[in-house]
């Protein structure tokens, strides 16, 4: 586990490199679990871990770069739901 106060730590382009960089990493997860989904003829959840994928996208679209405290707050979120999604991967 990161220690949270890292973030805070880093200059703006660091940290907007990171809020980003985490968010592909989410992507890449929920693409995996939204596949393992299909693949089990479970249509209902593949289309929930799209939908999340979707949303994901649009909250970091929407976050401003100069806004630290939202990508600081995503970045938690988003790895903890990562670690979350990667633990129901075959």
């Amino acid at each position: 586990m990161v220690d949270e106060s890292i973030y805070e730590h880093m200059d703006d382009f660091t940290l907007y490199e990171v809020f980003h960089e985490t968010g592909n990493v989410l992507a890449g997860s929920l693409v995996a679990a939204e596949r393992q989904a299909r693949q089990r003829g479970d249509r209902k959840e593949a289309q929930r871990y799209f939908r999340e994928q979707a949303q994901m996208w649009r909250d970091r679209e929407e976050t401003d770069n100069r806004n630290r405290s939202r990508q600081i707050e995503l970045i938690l979120s988003w790895n903890s739901r990562r670690t979350a999604v990667e633990a129901t991967l075959e």
